[in-house]
């Protein structure tokens, strides 16, 4: 309601207080000269009940006035505590985790003499081919206090302390003789600072301009399009996306093996051997909204939207929640549509701004 009703409202009531109030001073004036005593008792009876209906009067009307302008008043705060925004569009990737088994163009590098054992550079860095990567303090004997003993690198590539013993088995070009099921678990062998034995390998030196080979089992809903030679597929590493090209594909009675070629990764994934990825199913498209927002209605979940300034109900279909949001899609819906963020004061109906 406007102000210019609750004025005419307030007028209206003000123009009755004063007609009541009159019409009492007129009646005492003339019962106060024209009649006798009896009369006047009669009237005074009579004038005590118009006084109990004018009482009456304007309880009923200061009531419904107090409730007018409680309303509007309630409805001022509400339109305060209602949080209204424009639907944002949305990405949500649907993944299914997979155990990787990293095979990489990787050279070992043999201890030359037993003892301990230290890098000259970082562990990580890329250096060139001869270039010292190491020394080995060997143990003092008889005719003296040990020596230094180097390390050189056979190639160019990344410095990478992890070795498992693996370097020579997984090779990218040993596809078809790789046998993964029979590897154990893996464990490093060489620690920067440990004591080592003379003729094993220490440290290893992994090609990063190369691409990097990648083995996994393929999960049971992964569309068999993808399943196919040739096929891309998207690989997931903490919360980067790694394109991937399948070289080969094994299968079985109960497993299909997927050996993927990754052309464009970083280079902290050449430290590691066993890798918990994502394999991308799918991308859907839709509307992240808090997940608070979501209002269920006869069994089903939609949210409240704003149309024509009232608030409608409008049906969604919750395609994942995390952290407290959720993407939703339905017909109808659109970056235009505006909807309430906080469907706690609001129902169905009601007006808003």
């Amino acid at each position: 309601m406007s102000n210019i009703y609750y004025f005419i409202l307030a007028v209206n009531f003000f123009s009755l207080v004063m007609l009541v109030l009159t019409t009492q001073n007129g009646q005492y004036k003339q019962e106060g000269v024209c009649v006798e005593k009896e009369v006047a008792r009669q009237s005074t009876r009579t004038v005590r009940g118009r006084n109990r209906a004018a009482a009456f009067i304007l309880v009923t009307c200061g009531i419904f006035l107090l409730y007018i302008i409680g309303g509007q008043a309630w409805q001022l705060i509400l339109h305060r505590l209602i949080s209204i925004e424009f639907l944002v569009p949305a990405t949500l990737k649907k993944a299914e985790p997979v155990q990787c088994i990293l095979i990489k163009d990787e050279t070992p590098v043999i201890a030359p003499a037993g003892g301990r054992f230290r890098l000259t550079v970082a562990e990580g860095s890329r250096v060139r081919g001869g270039q010292v990567i190491g020394k080995i303090t060997t143990r003092a004997d008889a005719s003296g206090g040990g020596n230094d003993v180097e390390l050189w690198a056979p190639e160019p590539g990344l410095v990478c302390i992890h070795v498992d013993g693996l370097e020579n088995i997984l090779k990218p070009g040993n596809i078809d003789a790789l046998e993964m099921a029979r590897l154990q678990k893996i464990s490093d062998e060489g620690r920067q600072g440990d004591t080592i034995e003379k003729g094993r390998p220490v440290v290893k030196i992994v090609d990063n301009l190369s691409p990097l080979l990648v083995y996994l089992q393929a999960p049971k809903n992964l569309a068999s399009d993808k399943v196919e030679k040739g096929s891309n597929i998207t690989l997931l590493w903490q919360d980067r996306e790694m394109a991937a090209r399948l070289e080969a594909v094994k299968t079985s009675a109960n497993k299909t093996e997927l050996f993927a070629v990754i052309s464009n990764y970083p280079d902290e994934i050449l430290h590691l051997r066993d890798v918990k990825m994502e394999l991308l199913l799918e991308r859907v498209k839709g509307f992240k909204i808090p997940t608070g927002a979501l209002v269920e209605k006869d069994g089903a979940r939609g949210i409240y939207i704003s149309s024509r300034q009232r608030v409608e109900w409008h049906p969604v279909v919750v395609q994942g929640s995390t952290d407290g949001e959720s993407l939703v899609t339905g017909d109808g819906l659109g970056p235009e549509i505006r909807y309430i963020m906080n469907p706690r004061w609001v129902q169905a109906g009601d007006r808003v701004e």
